[in-house]
C-alpha cells in the first residue's frame, strides 16, 4: 500500500472540517500549516472552476507527492488525499469516493452550518480505519500539534537542567 500523507476534507471555501496526519515525515514538517493547505487547496479549486470553464481540479502532482481532489458540490466539499507518487490512481479515487459517502453520511446535518466546530468531525478518522482507506495511525491534526508542543516544551525544560549539570560539573573540576 501506497503512503498516505495528509488527509483534508474541507468547505468549497476552505474552511476546514477534518485534516489528518498520519504522522509521516512529510505530514509532521508542515503540521502548523493544514489550515493554510486548506485554504490553497479550495483557491486552486476556484482558479481551475473560473478559468477552465468548470473543469474540475482532481490531482496535483509534485516531484515526489502527489494529491488527489474529489469535487462535491452537492454538500461544497473538497476532498483531499496527499501521498507518495507510487499509489494506484484508481484505488486512491475510490478510497476518496469511500471517505466522502462516509463523511455526507456521518455529518450531513453538520454541513450546512455558517460556524464550524472541527471538534465534531474528530472521529472521522475511525470511520476511515474501519472503511480500510487508512492503515495505523491517523492523528487529528489539533492532537498532533498539541503532541509537538508538549514535545517541544519537554525538550526545553530538559535542555536548561542539562546546562545546569553541565555547569555544576564544571566548577567542581576547578
Amino acid at each position: 500500500m501506497a503512503t498516505l500523507y495528509d488527509i483534508y476534507v474541507t468547505k468549497n471555501n476552505g474552511i476546514p472540517l477534518f485534516t489528518g496526519c498520519t504522522g509521516t515525515n512529510y505530514c509532521m514538517t508542515h503540521l502548523g500549516q493544514h489550515e493554510l493547505v486548506s485554504g490553497f487547496f479550495a483557491a486552486m479549486r476556484s482558479f481551475a472552476k473560473e478559468s477552465f470553464k468548470d473543469e474540475d481540479l482532481q490531482t496535483m502532482i509534485f516531484s515526489e507527492i502527489r494529491i488527489n481532489f474529489l469535487e462535491d458540490d452537492n454538500n461544497e466539499l473538497l476532498l483531499a488525499f496527499v501521498h507518495d507518487i507510487t499509489a494506484n490512481d484508481n484505488r486512491i479515487r475510490n478510497d476518496l469516493r469511500k471517505a466522502r459517502d462516509l463523511f455526507v453520511k456521518k455529518y450531513g446535518d453538520h454541513l450546512d452550518d455558517n460556524l464550524v466546530d472541527q471538534q465534531i468531525f474528530e472521529d472521522f478518522r475511525e470511520e476511515l480505519r474501519d472503511a480500510g482507506i487508512i492503515e495505523g495511525n491517523l492523528g487529528n491534526v489539533i492532537e498532533m500539534v498539541k503532541f509537538n508542543e508538549k514535545k517541544e516544551e519537554e525538550q526545553k525544560i530538559s535542555r536548561p537542567n542539562l546546562i545546569s549539570w553541565l555547569r555544576s560539573k564544571f566548577r567542581r573540576n576547578k
